[in-house]
């Protein structure tokens, strides 16, 4: 609902981390990819047409069964449960997405998640992670959000380590890793849109190539150090 019949703001926020998952390099059909918390299935769907295969976990019972209902590919497999309940085998993933994650879990959950994720990955492997920037204007957002309603609330409930990009770079050199490339996304793009689409991708170009300066989610790509 959100990515097609949403207020628009809300769809072109969506739509600009599909694409912003493409700008950070999709896999191609050689690749193994885990897509963890992968939620209605949107992203894994949009890997799963690129790469070789693509494992897609979530706690959230219903989150699977209807991600499942949706996106059927035989490259694509959805599986409900928490990372230490799968049997996944070790050394066997090329990338590893955790889009929107991090922010759920206390500091310390996130890093020994981190260090977990490291014996799933190739040597050569990469973990992409986005994340909301607390050093944005996204405070104000999510206080809107909560306020009006918008959405179950976020603030202290559902986002509970408040990341910033110093925060991730933290996080990534205590865990293993070496951050490899980071852009901000989702700026002032996303309000644009209600003046037009059209004019909203202009803006998201334009804040692309002067690299984010108010873009509200962190994305950064990590390789084990």
């Amino acid at each position: 609902d959100a990515l097609h019949g949403g207020f628009v703001v809300q769809r072109f926020w969506h739509h600009s981390k599909l694409e912003l998952v493409r700008t950070l390099g999709l896999p191609d059909s050689s690749m193994t990819v885990l897509d963890l918390g992968c939620g209605s299935g949107v992203v894994a769907h949009l890997l799963a047409q690129n790469a070789g295969k693509v494992y897609a976990i979530d706690g959230n019972q219903a989150a699977i069964e209807f991600a499942q209902s949706q996106f059927k590919l035989p490259n694509l497999e959805f599986r409900h449960g928490l990372l230490h309940e799968l049997e996944l085998p070790g050394n066997s993933f090329d990338a590893i997405y955790l889009l929107e994650v991090v922010e759920h879990l206390y500091e310390q959950q996130a890093c020994e998640l981190l260090k977990s994720l490291k014996i799933l990955l190739k040597p050569s492997g990469r973990l992409i992670i986005t994340t909301p920037d607390y050093h944005s204007f996204w405070p104000v957002v999510e206080w809107l959000m909560d306020t009006l309603h918008l959405a179950p609330k976020m603030m202290e409930h559902q986002h509970v380590f408040k990341v910033t990009r110093p925060g991730l770079f933290r996080l990534a050199r205590e865990s293993g890793y070496a951050v490899t490339q980071c852009l901000r996304e989702s700026g002032l793009a996303p309000f644009c849109s209600v003046l037009g689409w059209r004019f909203a991708e202009i803006i998201r170009r334009l804040e692309r190539k002067l690299g984010g300066p108010f873009g509200m989610l962190i994305c950064a790509e990590l390789k084990i150090s």
